[in-house]
């Protein structure tokens, strides 16, 4: 078993693996903070191992992928995979072959079958199928392009055979012309929107919409179009797939199909702790998809259409329609969040009624405003999307107006007071886009600093003394860097060679050996008070791997473990580089030495020789036998 240590709860807390190719876009980011919520609850602790695509033709590939032979019985108790990014170049039957030998763990695939485990997946049909039906029956698009995912990847691949299901459905041919071929990742779909127009000879009107397997590719769409001066959704409709954060505030908001990625990564350690605790085979599960419209398919909402059915009496006044109103508009309401407004409370629905309805006769000015400002931050610091709050204000005034058709004064003054709370949700939203734009400013501008010193090190001391000096300045816990020994990677035995912690000032001296299979010197767990998530990234430069970093995990700063990564990796090349090169200086020292005193013993031998010469030709030696002797022990000198 993983070695251990102390839940809050008492109990061993069982360490679950985390395996995930980068934690740089909303997609990764979104699933590994499922993870860790769930993780936390469960009292868990995760190990997040950042080992880059398998089998990408990205030469960087060889030089990440060892870290996932970290993950092993040793370090973890189960393993959470995101088999949806891994599969990508290999394919799921390689991808399973791959994790054969984990067979010993309890695991779960997020997003890819694969066989000998569980699996949590998404239903890909209900959710392309919904896309292309908007954009059929509500815009009466015919032209409707398509940029599918990596073709080793069975999801991308569904959702790209629902599209052309969905065309046939429809009654519109399908034109492989309008088929473009990407690999997840932005920069494909700019490339996607190049073919059509540039390699094709598309024109404009020759495509009234593009359908994207993910919302990654669709903002490299977004981009391309926008870069050509084509106008979305005037010219041309974008749709996406995944309803990543960046996919409600880019310009227009992204139509796009949802899916529950933060409970994708809660379903998957629900899995692997109940296979933990009953010792028995995981389960699978799916998960339901939504579509969301915005801006970019042509529609002005934030999502779905509300219906209301009137069948009281119009005669009734407002207090009384309130009351006969009422179960109907509490479900209403919880319709309209769709659970978003956990953080408020189980009774929030009958509060935002009785605070609304107060204030609109004539308690408490200010309390609507202020009730849906608190909302909102809250939707806000959980990463949920703000459109939830638009949708419960859109709800809540089409519920009250029907409750104010009899009183005209009291109705405007309604009409007066929604706006008012339209416009306070906007602003808070602004305000709090403006608050993470800033802080992700400071913080790049802090690691340009703290970049810029740990690569003018060329010493491991000098590397120690850095990180200790600035990493607090980037709001790092807990950083340990660990070297293979030359030979296989990764190799039995490794060694740390730099121990980052904030709450102590001590810097080990020389560098710690230890069983590579441990993650971490059995010394180091041991000090460890409390429970650590921890990033397992590679380090490397070029083609040279030098081992792994072991990096405290806060999800709100997951965007920087590659650029911390690629810091640290850089200053362990430099330092190599200057311990080479005082090598061979040393070695040529040690070269020069040796022929300088090869050189001293020459010119002795030759003054020696000349010596004898001089006695024999001044008839001081005359005997054979003395003079080769006097010549031998000259020569038997010099070496």
């Amino acid at each position: 078993m993983a070695q251990r240590i102390r839940s809050r709860f008492g109990a061993e807390a069982p360490v679950l693996g985390f395996l995930v190719d980068l934690l740089e876009d909303g997609y990764q980011t979104a699933i590994a903070a499922g993870v860790l919520a769930a993780a936390k609850n469960a009292g868990a602790s995760v190990h997040c191992f950042m080992g880059g695509v398998l089998g990408s033709p990205d030469r960087s590939a060889p030089q990440r992928n060892h870290v996932y032979r970290l993950a092993n019985p040793a370090t973890v108790d189960a393993l959470v995979i995101l088999g949806g990014t891994l599969v990508n170049h290999i394919g799921p039957v390689a991808l399973s072959r791959y994790f054969e030998p984990f067979g010993s763990l309890p695991m779960c695939s997020i997003a890819m079958p694969l066989d000998g485990m569980a699996s949590v997946t998404i239903n890909n049909e209900v959710g392309m199928r919904g896309a292309i039906d908007h954009l059929v029956k509500v815009h009466n698009y015919k032209r409707i392009a398509f940029v599918r995912g990596p073709l080793a990847n069975a999801e991308a691949e569904l959702r790209f055979q629902v599209y052309r299901e969905a065309l046939l459905h429809h009654g519109i041919a399908f034109d492989p012309r309008l088929v473009a071929t990407g690999d997840f990742q932005a920069e494909s779909g700019g490339a996607a929107v190049a073919r059509f127009f540039d390699e094709l000879r598309f024109k404009v009107e020759d495509i009234e919409a593009i359908v994207v397997s993910n919302d990654n590719m669709a903002f490299g769409v977004l981009k391309e179009l926008a870069a050509r001066r084509i106008r979305v959704p005037r010219d041309v409709a974008v749709t996406g797939f995944d309803d990543v954060e960046e996919a409600r505030y880019v310009n227009p908001g992204l139509t796009t199909v949802r899916q529950p990625l933060e409970e994708q990564g809660r379903e998957a350690v629900r899995i692997v702790l109940l296979a933990l605790q009953q010792k028995g085979p995981p389960t699978s599960i799916q998960l339901a998809t939504e579509l969301v419209t915005r801006g970019s398919c042509g529609c002005s909402g934030s999502g779905e259409q509300l219906r209301v059915t009137v069948s009281d009496s119009l005669s009734l006044s407002f207090e009384a329609m309130l009351v006969s109103r009422r179960q109907h508009i509490l479900s209403e309401l919880a319709r309209a969040a769709c659970g978003s407004f956990v953080h408020a409370g189980a009774n929030w629905e009958p509060k935002l009624i009785s605070t609304v309805s107060g204030e609109i006769l004539g308690e408490s000015p200010g309390s609507t405003a202020k009730l849906f400002e608190e909302l909102v931050e809250g939707l806000i610091s959980r990463g949920i999307d703000v459109a939830y709050g638009h949708a419960v204000l859109d709800c809540l005034r089409r519920e009250l107006l029907v409750c104010l058709r009899k009183e005209t004064d009291r109705r405007l003054f309604a009409e007066d007071l929604f706006q008012t709370v339209r416009v306070v949700i906007g602003r808070t939203a602004e305000r709090s886009l403006g608050a993470s734009r800033l802080r992700l400013e400071q913080w790049a501008r802090r690691l340009s600093i703290v970049g810029a010193r740990l690569i003018g090190t060329f010493d491991i001391n000098d590397l120690r003394t850095a990180i200790h000096e600035n990493f607090p300045v980037l709001g790092i816990a807990n950083c340990f860097i660990i070297t293979y020994e030359p030979g296989e990677i990764p190799s039995r035995f490794s060694r740390l060679i730099v121990a980052y912690e904030s709450n102590t000032t001590q810097q080990p001296g020389n560098p710690i050996q230890f069983a590579t299979d441990s993650l971490l010197p059995g010394e180091v767990l041991e000090q460890l008070s409390k429970l650590h998530n921890f990033v397992i990234a590679p380090l490397f430069f070029k083609d040279e791997v030098f081992g792994y970093l072991v990096v405290e995990l806060d999800i709100s700063q997951s965007f920087a473990y590659e650029a911390v990564r690629d810091l640290i990796s850089a200053a362990l090349k430099g330092a190599k580089l200057v311990q080479d090169v005082k090598r061979q200086n040393n070695e040529l020292d040690s070269a020069l030495s040796i022929i300088g005193d090869k050189e001293a013993r020459h010119a002795e031998c030759v003054s020696k020789i000349q010596g004898i010469t001089k006695d024999i030709s001044d008839g001081i030696l005359t005997e054979p036998q003395e003079i080769l002797r006097q010549i031998l022990e000259v020569m038997s000198a010099a070496g």
